[in-house]
C-alpha cells in the first residue's frame, strides 16, 4: 500500500502505510523470537533438571559407598578385636597347660631323684662297688674338678672323697668300709696332702664347694 501511494504522488499516505508495516512487522518479529525463546529457555531448564539429579544421584551413590566403607571397617574391627581375644585366651589356656605340664614332670623328677638319691646312700652305706658309678650321675662334675688337681687320684681316693662330700663321718666310713677310724682319719690325711688342702680347712666344706669353683 505505501508503495501504491507512493506511486500515486501521495507521499504523506505513503509515509503512513509505511510506518504501520514497519511496526507491523517488528511487532510480527517480536513475536516470532518470543516464540522461539520459550522452547530454548525450556531445553535450557530442563537440562539444569536432569544435571541437578544426576548430581543429587551421584551425591547418593558416594554417600551410601562411603557408608558401607564405614561398616565394613567397623565390622572389621570388632571382627579383629573378636579374633585377638579368642587368641589371647588360646595362648592363655595353652600357656597354663604347658606350666601345669611342666610342674607335672618337675614333681615326678623331683620324686625321681629323691629316690635315686634314696639308693645311692644306701649304695654307700652297703660299701657296694656301684656306688662311685652312681654317684658320677648325680654329680659328674666332682670327679673331673679333683683329677684337675691331681690326675694321679686313684678311684678308692675319689670314692673316698665322694663319701666325704656326702657328710658322712669318719665314724660312718669307719662302720661302712669295715676299717677303723685311725685309718680312715689316716686317709683324710693323705687326700688333704693330694689336693693341697691345708690343715686349717674344713675338708667336708672344701669338697661341697669344689664343684662350684670356676676351673682355673
Amino acid at each position: 500500500m505505501s508503495q501504491t501511494y507512493k506511486n500515486l504522488g501521495n507521499r504523506d499516505r505513503s509515509n503512513e502505510y509505511l510506518e504501520k508495516y514497519t511496526v507491523l512487522n517488528d511487532s510480527l518479529n517480536m513475536v516470532r523470537l518470543r516464540s522461539m525463546d520459550f522452547p530454548v529457555k525450556q531445553i535450557l531448564e530442563e537440562t539444569d533438571i536432569s544435571n541437578n539429579r544426576q548430581k543429587k544421584s551421584l551425591y547418593l551413590v558416594i554417600v551410601l559407598i562411603f557408608s558401607i566403607g564405614i561398616i565394613v571397617l567397623i565390622l572389621f574391627y570388632i571382627n579383629q578385636r573378636k579374633v585377638k581375644k579368642k587368641m589371647k585366651l588360646y595362648l592363655s589356656y595353652k600357656e597354663s597347660l604347658i606350666l601345669e605340664k611342666d610342674e607335672k614332670i618337675e614333681k615326678l623328677n623331683s620324686k625321681i631323684d629323691e629316690s635315686s638319691f634314696a639308693d645311692l646312700i644306701v649304695l654307700a652305706k652297703n660299701n657296694d662297688s656301684s656306688f662311685f658309678l652312681k654317684f658320677n650321675e648325680f654329680y659328674p662334675e666332682f670327679s673331673k674338678r679333683l683329677l684337675e688337681i691331681n690326675p694321679k687320684l686313684q678311684v678308692s681316693e675319689l670314692t673316698f672323697s665322694a663319701l666325704i662330700f656326702l657328710h658322712f663321718s669318719t665314724k660312718d666310713i669307719a662302720d661302712n668300709t669295715f676299717v677303723t677310724i685311725s685309718a680312715v682319719q689316716l686317709r683324710k690325711n693323705r687326700l688333704r696332702k693330694k689336693l693341697n688342702i691345708g690343715s686349717d680347712v674344713d675338708l667336708y666344706l672344701w669338697m661341697n664347694e669344689i664343684i662350684y669353683q670356676d676351673k682355673k
